[in-house]
């Protein structure tokens, strides 16, 4: 998709938009990086994270809003949600924000829909999603000023939670990486 296409910049109204702009173009911080594929030849390739706020993310362990304007809001909860657990990182105050005004009106089967439509399964019961929402909830009632570190279950997996057979060659090849650091 070329620069100009980007929904963030044909709302801004962005005249002959860059590379370099699209950082400031995604929901979250740690999306706000574009890195040049083919740099000139001589040259090291360039990376633009849009204010630092991808780095700064990186090395605080929070994600936060980037740029707040977007057309599926509920989804931008859902991801939100996900992506915190998954990463076990903090959320950010403007995004424990965004989360306790979109996320309110959205329902367990809301929730459970989206991440049908969006990652083709149900990573999250709904019931999870209800518990993530108390916390956001909560959080905002203390008046909590500082990232806000939600007590959810990290649900990412490296291979399909059904298949016995990869789980075991997973671990395998983890304990054999483990065995050979200690004999170095």
């Amino acid at each position: 998709m070329a620069t100009e296409e980007t929904f963030a910049l044909k709302e801004q109204g962005v005249q002959a938009p860059t590379f370099s702009d699209l950082p400031y173009t995604t929901f979250f911080n740690v999306e706000a990086v574009a890195v040049e594929i083919w740099p000139k030849r001589g040259h090291p390739r360039r990376i633009f994270s849009g204010d630092d706020q991808f780095f700064q993310g990186i090395t605080t362990r929070t994600i936060e809003l980037n740029r707040e304007e977007n057309p599926f809001p509920k989804l931008c909860v859902v991801r939100a949600l996900v992506m915190a657990a998954n990463l076990q990182w903090k959320v950010g105050p403007r995004l424990l924000a965004y989360l306790g005004k979109h996320g309110e009106a959205m329902s367990p089967a809301d929730f459970e829909t989206i991440q049908e439509k969006h990652y083709g399964k149900i990573q999250w019961p709904g019931s999870l999603f209800e518990k993530a929402m108390e916390e956001v909830h909560s959080a905002i009632r203390r008046r909590e000023t500082g990232a806000v570190e939600l007590t959810l279950p990290g649900q990412l997996t490296l291979w399909p939670e059904d298949d016995v057979y990869l789980q075991r060659i997973h671990l395998r090849t983890l304990r054999s990486a483990k065995a050979q650091n200690k004999t170095k």
